[in-house]
């Protein structure tokens, strides 16, 4: 996740991937001021655990680790609000916390 393998190692994820992602990209939107608010933030991390699930299956190390780290990141966000909006210089919408009891990030496993 930190950092994508190029087009020649991964030719496959970048044609199932509209827009790929990783890690590093999302760095370098902060560093530079990409981002004009926390949902398109937000957006990004969602996107790039999606992905990860999404390419890899949850058969593979990665794919079982991506919905993990996604409901991690969905449960925790909310303790990062003010560097959210420091980075920003945007409030996060309300619909950016997860509401009270939400299941926001629960993994849809089907276990037998």
């Amino acid at each position: 996740m930190r950092q994508l393998a190029g087009k020649r190692k991964l030719p496959e994820y970048y044609e199932k991937s509209q827009e790929p992602i990783d890690l590093t990209i999302i760095e370098e939107k902060i560093q530079t001021g990409n981002y004009k608010t926390p949902d398109q933030f937000d957006n990004d991390m969602i996107k790039l655990f999606d992905y990860y699930i999404k390419y890899y299956s949850r058969t593979s190390e990665i794919g079982i680790s991506a919905p993990r780290l996604r409901k991690l990141y969905l449960c925790n966000k909310i303790n990062f609000i003010n560097t959210i909006t420091e980075a920003t210089g945007k409030v996060p919408t309300n619909s950016f916390p997860p509401s009270q009891g939400s299941t926001a990030g629960d993994e849809d496993v089907i276990r037998l």
